[in-house]
């Protein structure tokens, strides 16, 4: 048996960019390889559902599952107060950077406005591509050897994604660390549904800066780290998606021998 893992579908990620007039980030050569990949597969492996539906679209005789990312679910402490800090994970990619953009110039200056105590941290490479000046509370920390240290010290993760494709795992690890999230639809899409508390989904800017204070003065945050955590548990830890990885091999071992 032959399997395809797909986490990014280039003609859904083509899509995404079309509807906010922007033209592709990527050789569009790529969509013919990748149609011609899924039709030569027996299983196609899609992070997310609405990729999985795409794949049975085009490739109807390859079986198509969802397998969610999977991350490790540390034991850290996430008792104790936590300082008014957001963090924006990226790396240099033009969602990303188109994300940055918005988030500087549009969301923080609301956000400031509401709650002057918030500050921001941009980690990752995505933080050397923004051009403008950077607004006050707003850092750019830009590459870091290991994120935990980043998560322990914040009170919020964002993900400003305005277009793309795929599953935007930086969600999945803040909240496996504790992090509540706050995300625009695009950047949601293919999550589990999740409490509000733990993700908050913002399609506008003034949206967006609203749920950043709101997750900055949430009066029960312990509590809210504990469900973000347990919530990244139950979905996305690696024994459990490994089980399903499994499940979806012998589905199609199955029916091979049917057929056969």
């Amino acid at each position: 048996a032959r399997g395809v893992l797909v986490h990014d579908v280039f003609a859904l990620r083509r899509d995404s960019q079309a509807a906010l007039g922007q033209t592709p980030d990527f050789d569009t050569g790529m969509i013919a390889r990748e149609t011609a990949a899924l039709h030569g597969a027996d299983l196609a492996l899609a992070i997310k559902e609405e990729e999985a539906a795409h794949i049975r679209r085009i490739a109807p005789g390859t079986a198509a599952q969802v397998l969610p990312f999977a991350v490790e679910i540390p034991g850290s402490d996430l008792s104790g107060p936590r300082p008014p800090v957001a963090l924006f994970v990226g790396a240099r990619n033009g969602p990303n950077i188109d994300a940055l953009a918005w988030l500087l110039e549009e969301i923080w200056p609301l956000a400031r406005t509401r709650c002057p105590q918030a500050r921001l941290r941009v980690i990752g490479r995505v933080a050397e591509h923004y051009a403008g000046p950077w607004p006050e509370g707003a850092e750019p920390v830009g590459f870091v050897e290991s994120l935990t240290e980043e998560y322990a010290g914040a009170a919020v993760a964002l993900a400003p994604i305005r277009f793309g494709s795929g599953v935007k795992i930086k969600l999945v690890e803040a909240l496996a660390h504790g992090l509540p999230g706050i995300a625009t639809p695009d950047a949601a899409e293919g999550l589990v549904p999740l409490p509000d508390r733990v993700l908050r989904i913002a399609a506008t800017g003034e949206a967006f800066a609203e749920a950043l204070c709101a997750a900055l003065s949430d009066p029960e945050a312990g509590a809210t780290r504990v469900a973000a955590r347990t919530a990244a548990a139950e979905h996305y830890a690696r024994d459990g998606v490994a089980a399903r990885l499994a499940d979806g091999l012998r589905q199609v071992q199955g029916a091979r021998r049917t057929a056969a």
